[in-house]
């Protein structure tokens, strides 16, 4: 519903180089690790100095090499006995992933990881063109890639050098839900670097479809729970559905209240509706957005009392009270979107919408009113 601004004011960072490079250049040093020690064969000496000048850290090795190389009985691995695991152990096995995948997500990562949302697809595509057996190949190595090649799970749970989901959140400046605009999506600071989060991350093109995409940064949202669990594994695409990195609703789509009776549309009761009808170019993708995450029924069952209060604000100040604040108390010296602010308890510019819940119901609103902004 609202856009996501891929630079911070805040921190005065495009976070998305910053992330790209930190996940990207782990990433890779995983896959050539593999690579390496995948082509050594038996060779025990080898396989040592392969682990040995990898930059990986020891527990995130020997945790790959148990997933990729060893059955579970073969038991833990550690630093000092991989390499004759590796070169004794019958139940040792090459990896699951063919070499050409393996070349292609070494050569392609660092773009996979910051690639704007219509080149992920069109480099997703070349991955199962570059695959022999195409797309079910691809299907295949789905497990593979997201346990080992593109874990999501290590951003969720725990962290990949020194991101999480959480501190991914923290970067954007997130502060309200981008798919609903109702809740808000922070995360708190407690003892012993402990944190507590309302934010999630919502995988634009599911990862259950789109594995290769799980890490990638604009295929990242952060969301709300419900959001997040609503949507689900819905199969989005560009053309289907607004992708808040891309655009929002905009004036496209606007909310607007429908009164019955007099009394509703002078604020006096709340017997009236909120609704939308998408117009303009954006029309079905906005249209897709409001059914998969049941706007519609969200917000006029839970923001009527909202929208009331708008109302009578309107008929108790009239158009000019905006105006009138900023005259009358000089001293303050107000701006426009200061009194706004204080006004109607939200941000008057789309830009700051994610600051706040509901910014973007309370300023449709008040347009439908006549309200000068």
């Amino acid at each position: 519903m609202i856009k996501i601004e891929s630079y911070n004011p805040s921190s005065k960072k495009y976070v998305a180089k910053y992330y790209a490079k930190d996940i990207s250049d782990e990433l890779i040093a995983r896959v050539k690790f593999l690579r390496a020690y995948n082509n050594a064969g038996g060779n025990a000496n080898i396989k040592k100095n392969i682990y040995d000048s990898c930059s990986v850290n020891g527990k995130t090795k020997n945790t790959l090499l148990e997933k990729v190389f060893y059955s579970s009985h073969e038991g833990r691995i550690t630093k000092d006995n991989h390499s004759e695991k590796a070169f004794t152990a019958s139940q040792f096995k090459t990896c699951v992933a063919d070499e050409e995948f393996m070349e292609w997500l070494e050569s392609n990562l660092t773009e996979l990881i910051l690639a704007k949302p219509q080149r992920l697809i069109d480099l997703e595509e070349d991955l199962k063109n570059n695959l022999t057996g195409g797309s079910n190949t691809y299907s295949q190595y789905k497990k593979f890639i997201m346990e080992i090649c593109i874990p999501y799970s290590s951003l969720a749970n725990a962290k990949i050098r020194r991101w999480t989901n959480k501190r991914l959140v923290q970067e954007i400046g997130a502060k309200t839900c981008y798919y609903c605009n109702r809740q808000y999506v922070i995360t708190v600071d407690l003892a012993e670097d402990k944190q507590r989060a309302t934010a999630q991350l919502d995988h634009f093109f599911p990862q259950s479809k789109h594995p290769i995409l799980g890490l990638s940064f604009y295929n990242l949202i952060p969301s709300c729970g419900p959001c997040n669990r609503i949507k689900s594994d819905a199969p989005f695409e560009l053309s289907t559905h607004i992708h808040p990195y891309l655009e929002d609703f905009g004036r496209d789509g606007m909310w607007y209240y429908d009164g019955e009776d007099v009394d509703s549309i002078l604020g006096q009761d709340e017997n009236f509706e909120i609704k939308m009808e998408p117009r303009g170019a954006k029309s079905a993708k906005i249209e897709g957005n409001l059914n998969v995450f049941v706007l519609r029924e969200l917000y006029d069952q839970s923001h009527r009392d909202l929208v009331r209060e708008l109302i009578r604000k309107k008929y108790a100040f009239g158009n000019a009270y905006l105006s009138n604040l900023i005259r009358t108390f000089p001293a303050a010296g107000l701006t426009k979107k200061e009194a706004y602010q204080l006004l109607y308890h939200n941000y008057l510019d789309p830009k700051d919408f994610y600051k706040r819940p509901l910014s973007k119901l309370t300023r449709d609103i008040l347009e439908q009113l006549g309200v000068p902004l």
